[in-house]
């Protein structure tokens, strides 16, 4: 039995080990759990983990504001706005922080319940995932993430498997800044293929949802929270032509609901929706690598422009 638990040990220390050097090899959710505190942050669903790129916007405007600013989004299950993520993001901004940016990527997919649920937060089914419960964001290594939540999502080590294959396609760059990289083949047929299954994922999940005010009341207040940490700036990403479609269609309002918010709070608005057909995405809902360069560039400019003024 002593042997025993003196393999056990051993194994956990070797895998311990690995973690805290890897960190990038347990999922694609744990390395933002384990990087130190930030004063900025980007924020919303997987469109923005892919679609903006934390270090152009440290090498370009980084002069701008204090510190630097790290990818805290991360998908459309886990962080649409809401309670949860609410108080998710407090875990990450450094204590003090008068001086920061937070660019939060808006979608109508962020601001969505089912209709029986819809404004029932109790019910919101992030509430149950770390998102909604863990205490520490920035460990390294994460015991609690590791302990409570990772055996929940995932076979024992599956992730280290598919690194050692070279089977995975979402890269997580590892470093502290939190952007991902989704590697896929770019050709026409591939791409098209994507695009048709991301679409039929979106009519059937867009089925017997709606808008939640409840979300969106959540929103506020975390807009209210940031702006005493610094500028808040609002941005819709582009999405592939035939999925702009798809969400004018479903929520018409969308726009102008969020257009008249920031309007009436003074926040600039960045909307690249009606510029989709300059962009490549992997999949119709979110950014090719190169695209999400260029849109990222792009932001720093309208940054720089408005926080000259």
């Amino acid at each position: 039995m002593r042997y025993y638990m003196l393999l056990v040990l051993i194994v956990a220390s070797v895998l311990l080990a690995i973690i805290y050097k890897q960190p990038n090899w347990v999922d694609h959710y744990y390395l933002k759990l384990t990087t130190p505190k930030a004063t900025s942050l980007i924020l919303g669903t997987s469109r923005a983990s892919q679609g903006i790129i934390p270090q152009i916007i440290n090498e370009k405007a980084g002069k701008t504001f204090d510190g630097y600013i790290v990818n805290h989004a991360f998908t459309m299950g886990l962080t649409p706005y809401g309670p949860s993520y609410e108080r998710f993001i407090k875990l990450k901004i450094i204590d003090g922080t008068t001086n920061g940016i937070f660019i939060l990527e808006v979608s109508p997919s962020a601001f969505c319940a089912p209709a029986p649920i819809l404004n029932d937060t109790l019910k919101f089914t992030e509430r149950n995932s770390f998102v909604g419960k863990i205490t520490n964001s920035s460990t390294n290594p994460n015991i609690q993430y590791l302990t409570k939540f990772y055996s929940e999502r995932h076979f024992a080590f599956e992730h280290f498997y598919d690194v050692l294959r070279n089977n995975d396609r979402a890269v997580l760059d590892n470093n502290i800044y939190g952007s991902m990289n989704v590697i896929v083949k770019a050709d026409t047929a591939n791409l098209n293929f994507r695009l048709k299954r991301r679409i039929n994922y979106y009519l059937k999940e867009y089925d017997g949802i709606q808008f939640s005010q409840a979300r969106f009341d959540a929103f506020k207040r975390m807009v209210q929270y940031l702006k005493q940490k610094g500028e808040v700036y609002i941005v819709r990403l582009p999405i592939a032509e035939p999925m702009v479609e798809v969400e004018n269609k479903i929520f018409p309002d969308f726009d102008t609901i969020i257009g008249n918010y920031a309007k009436e709070n003074n926040i600039h608005y960045f909307d690249y929706i009606n510029d989709s057909k300059n962009y490549i995405t992997t999949d119709g809902s979110h950014l090719y690598h190169p695209s999400a360069e260029l849109v990222t560039t792009q932001l720093c400019d309208s940054l720089l422009k408005y926080r000259k003024e």
